[in-house]
């Protein structure tokens, strides 16, 4: 049901070089050298997803990062950021419209048309409100290509 607001919220994080993570993160600190937010659905659950790179000596502060900009939603989740956010989802559905071919995913994902729907009407305090419900960073679950190696070869514990 909330799944086109998370996706508004991914958009209003990380899309373009002044979105919140990609200006704190990668711009101000040099922590990382690309950073992004999405929304994938994976069987019937809606997964969000930050996905980025960083040496290991700079996971800690990578997040320590992260954790400031996402407990502070007011102060990267605004009014401005919103206009910004939803002026570029109106041109890319324009130019979607133009060359219809160009992202099969756009036209095959039944998420896309509510999304451009609620980019149309929605408010910043619906914003804030499923920011709120859903984004428990304490409840995030944090994947490094170590973790990720074990939960792809569970053979290498028993190894161990």
């Amino acid at each position: 049901k909330d799944v086109s607001y998370v996706k508004l919220i991914s958009k209003m994080l990380s899309d373009g070089l002044n979105s919140p993570l990609v200006k704190e993160i990668r711009e101000e600190k040099g922590l990382v050298y690309f950073m992004h937010s999405q929304v994938d659905k994976i069987g019937n659950k809606w997964i969000y997803r930050i996905s980025t790179m960083t040496s290991s000596s700079n996971l800690e502060t990578l997040h320590e990062s992260l954790n400031s900009i996402l407990s502070k939603p007011k102060e990267y989740l605004d009014q401005k950021r919103l206009d910004i956010i939803k002026k570029s989802v109106k041109i890319q559905n324009k130019m979607t419209s133009i060359n219809r071919f160009a992202n099969i995913k756009d036209i095959l994902d039944e998420s896309v048309n509510p999304f451009i729907e609620l980019c149309e009407n929605v408010k910043i305090e619906d914003i804030n409100d499923v920011y709120t419900k859903y984004f428990n960073i304490e409840k995030f679950e944090k994947i490094t290509d170590e973790s990720l190696f074990t939960l792809e070869h569970p053979e290498v514990l028993k190894q161990v």
